[in-house]
């Protein structure tokens, strides 16, 4: 098959869904199909993340900007949390956008007619066999394009769909982006989610067309970090993920201190970058700065994680983080928030400890860990069992069959090469 995969933003950005897009062109590649990432980048510079051999990245945006801060780590808009406060004038305007279809339309040709017909003449060339598109920022766009063009086509929605159809009086900003986005998904051929509990979230009239397909985990790369047992490792709760609101890792840190003195040979050791850094870094209280370290961005997880015993990830908004499905891999107790869709499910009844979201009942979990070692164990042996079926080889070849399957049954490819 010809596939091509289409994400806002690749250069610089550090994230679940830039990695995963790479790394599912990089499997499909390696199957021997053709495979083209598409992006329309606002920033020039390579990928944070290693572009498969065999994959072709093209970025559409004919003027993109050099990149003057840090890579950025700023979540999607369908990631965002709370509402914005809009000027009086402006939100008039977005009320009417907002009540009458034929403005909304006109509004937003006008904003997003060139990078449609960029992405129509680059498809119309390409013909690839199916397409698809990850995020939803570019979800619009895409649908406008197959209105003119029936090429076969997948959404792959990376978050818990009702945060992307979430309407909300006081944010109209985000409004317009449930109600434009609602409208685009008529237009996809099938639709993929990250947990199965998600089909239910969607739209009643797409989940006969939606597959679940979990993040996948490389567990060859975890191996030498499964294999070390688990109390010969240091005395380490470990986070690793973007240092953004929504991950709460002001939580975790407050948690932590609460306990530190109980547990005088635990460190919180912190990887990650993003926008929180320099507020989480000030959190923490003088006299544990050698107790709770902030390591920054570092290619290889899986050294931390092999000399580590609790992993914890706070997070308030999550799709199927990949991070928890490392530390699974990787042999270690986890900690999540139970309000936390894509957590609870991951972690489930058995494989982690699942917490309220508040500082207190975080601690008391982490407490709980760092005062068994037996239960340690125990669920650090129940989580390394749990994602064997989040398997590479397995979640990729899902992959290929749902992408065969869609593409034939749009009558474009037969599902191999």
């Amino acid at each position: 098959m010809r596939i091509v995969l289409v994400i806002r933003n690749l250069a610089g950005v550090v994230g679940g869904a830039e990695r995963a897009i790479l790394a599912l062109g990089g499997a499909m590649a390696g199957r021997g199909h053709d495979v083209t990432v598409c992006t329309y980048d606002r920033h020039q510079g390579p990928p944070h993340y290693a572009v498969p051999p065999n994959v072709r990245l093209v970025n559409l945006n004919p003027n993109p900007r050099p990149r003057r801060a840090a890579p950025s780590t700023a979540p999607e808009p369908e990631e965002s949390v709370g509402a914005k406060k809009t000027r009086p004038m402006r939100a008039v305007l977005k009320r009417m956008e907002l009540e009458f279809r034929p403005v909304r339309r006109m509004v937003w040709q006008l904003k997003n007619g060139k990078l449609v017909d960029r992405l129509a003449a680059f498809l119309a060339g390409e013909r690839p066999d199916i397409v698809v598109v990850f995020l939803p920022t570019l979800a619009p766009q895409m649908a406008e394009v197959l209105r003119r063009s029936r090429i076969p086509s997948v959404l792959a929605f990376r978050n818990a769909p009702d945060r992307m159809l979430r309407r909300d009086e006081l944010d109209l900003d985000q409004s317009l982006r449930a109600v434009t986005f609602e409208e685009s998904l008529a237009r996809y051929d099938a639709f993929s989610v990250l947990s199965d509990g998600y089909i239910d979230l969607l739209p009643a009239g797409i989940r006969q067309r939606t597959v679940y397909i979990p993040n996948d985990v490389d567990l060859s790369q975890f191996e030498a970090a499964s294999a070390r047992p688990l109390l010969e490792r240091g005395r380490t709760v470990l986070y690793a993920g973007r240092l953004v609101a929504h991950k709460r890792v002001d939580l975790l840190i407050r948690a932590f201190a609460g306990i530190a003195q109980d547990f005088p040979d635990w460190t919180l050791r912190i990887y990650g970058e993003g926008r929180e850094g320099a507020g989480l870094r000030a959190q923490v209280p003088g006299h544990l700065g050698g107790r709770i370290v902030f390591h920054g961005v570092v290619e290889k997880i899986e050294e931390p994680l092999a000399d580590a015993q609790i992993f914890c990830l706070p997070s308030q908004v999550e799709g199927s983080p990949r991070a928890l499905g490392e530390a699974f891999a990787s042999g270690l107790a986890c900690v999540g928030l139970s309000d936390c869709r894509g957590v609870s499910d991951l972690i489930g009844s058995d494989a982690g400890l699942l917490v309220q979201p508040d500082a207190a009942a975080l601690a008391a979990g982490l407490s709980r860990l760092m005062s068994d070692p037996a239960l340690r164990v125990t669920l650090a042996h129940k989580a390394r069992e749990t994602i064997t079926a989040q398997g590479s080889e397995r979640v990729f070849g899902q992959w290929e069959g749902f992408l065969s399957e869609v593409a034939a049954r749009a009558g474009r490819a037969d599902g191999g090469r």
